[in-house]
């Protein structure tokens, strides 16, 4: 029940410019796993949407509003229902003779042409970071235009279960990082040397961006995406 008369008082003053304060700092308090301060934000976003629904449509995004129902979850301690999407399953794509060594080789061969990742993704946009250390990890190279920020995983095999893993974390990660004036819809994207028949699926049920690695030449590559 969201009748306390002292909780209900205390959201009396609350504005549209703060109600993504208060979001962000329930996730930050989820994020460092302090479910008693995460638990008091939730209930003040649930008081001001019971009482002042304006403000939480004013104030907080589609995907933020949506985010909040999977909080809920979080807060009572229980799974978060997964809604898997229905994808057409694809069978594994094996991985090929290519000229890179090593990811970094592929990294540097990305970083020196551009023009590949950008025309690949469709958009005209810019690389604005590489291996950037996130929970143990390296996200190999950030790709961003003026609306969607892409954090791209680069495999010079073909990727697997810890893939997906990982393109998760950075995910989650930029979620949490860009924020207010920083917002932007966070994409992720494998790059990889083929992919094992799970990840293929799995990537697609999650929406993320696949392509994979075809060589041109002894020194030269395409990215073909997978849909």
């Amino acid at each position: 029940m969201l009748d306390d008369p002292v909780k209900t008082k205390l959201i009396q003053p609350i504005t549209i410019p703060e109600i993504e304060t208060l979001y962000w700092k329930l996730e930050d308090h989820l994020s460092d796993g302090d479910l008693k301060k995460a638990s008091t934000f939730f209930d003040m976003l649930c008081y001001i949407a019971h009482h002042k629904k304006d403000l939480i449509s004013a104030g907080l995004r589609e995907c933020h509003r949506n985010r909040l129902q999977e909080i809920s979850y979080e807060i009572a301690g229980r799974d978060v229902p997964i809604i898997r999407k229905g994808v057409r399953s694809l069978k594994a794509i094996p991985a090929l003779d290519i000229p890179f060594a090593k990811e970094r080789e592929l990294n540097d061969y990305l970083h020196a042409n551009p023009l590949i990742l950008s025309n690949a993704l469709g958009v005209a946009g810019r690389i604005t970071g590489r291996e950037i250390e996130i929970a143990g990890y390296k996200c190999d190279i950030t790709f961003e235009n003026e609306g969607i920020f892409y954090a791209v995983e680069l495999k010079k095999v073909q990727a697997d279960h810890k893939s997906v893993s990982q393109l998760d974390k950075y995910c989650h990660f930029f979620y949490l990082k860009l924020r207010y004036n920083f917002y932007k819809q966070i994409k992720g994207v494998i790059v990889a040397n083929g992919v094992d028949r799970w990840a293929i699926n799995e990537f697609r049920r999650k929406d993320r961006l696949i392509y994979t690695i075809k060589p041109t030449d002894k020194k030269n590559i395409i990215l073909e995406q997978i849909t």
